[in-house]
């Protein structure tokens, strides 16, 4: 099976876990495009590590800009794992509008996103972008009316809103909501030290999540 995935924060390209959405990393991973949250959410950053959090209150805060990713089961249950799915995040569906898509031939991203070329990803962020590695013949986890397959691979267009898979905080402090809310989020994660314990990483999410003990 392959999935839409929508991401927002440190798995966009550049930013801190970005490595974890190239192909080879857990599973198969393919870039779309980018897209905003059709809806309204509150994003904000937290804690003492600038992490950046997507709080499931509608109608709240901005349409929320992001990535778009085909992925498959392997590398779904890798990032479940990454965001702790279902205790600490919920991975949920919710529609997004594309605002750049694959649907046209143009330059070929993923070589410019895996290999981190600057001035490659300049040339092919435009409304089309190709695609070279996207997962072929699989069954896709959304209905057909919202995407395109040509060659057994999704395309989609400016303009289209199609259902996908994103990482939000539900489980929230209450005081989160008067943090400042952002369109999108730009960096500043502070990288936990490499012998953070366990009971750190509780604490840290335990300023944002009423469900950690």
């Amino acid at each position: 099976m392959k999935h839409i995935i929508f991401v927002y924060g440190t798995l966009k390209t550049g930013l801190h876990n970005h490595h974890l959405m190239t192909t080879g990393s857990k599973g198969h991973c393919c870039y779309l495009g980018t897209a905003v949250t059709s809806g309204k959410f509150p994003l904000i950053v937290a804690t003492r590590f600038n992490i950046p959090f997507l709080l499931f209150a509608p109608d709240h805060g901005y349409h929320v800009a992001g990535e778009l990713y085909e992925v498959d089961d392997a590398q779904v249950a890798a990032l479940d794992k990454l965001e702790g799915h279902p205790h600490r995040y919920e991975r949920r569906r919710t529609d997004v509008r594309v605002t750049s898509g694959n649907a046209r031939d143009g330059t070929p991203i993923n070589k410019a996103v895996e290999n981190d070329d600057p001035a490659a990803l300049g040339e092919a962020n435009g409304n089309f972008v190709k695609t070279t590695n996207c997962i072929r013949n699989l069954p896709l986890d959304v209905s057909n009316d919202v995407t395109t397959k040509i060659d057994g691979q999704v395309r989609i267009t400016a303009g289209q809103v199609i259902s996908a898979h994103t990482y939000f905080l539900v489980a929230y402090q209450p005081h989160l909501l008067a943090l400042p809310h952002l369109v999108s989020y730009d960096g500043g994660f502070v990288t936990p030290p490499a012998d953070a314990s366990d009971d750190l990483r509780r604490e840290t999410f335990r300023e944002v999540h009423t469900g950690i003990q």
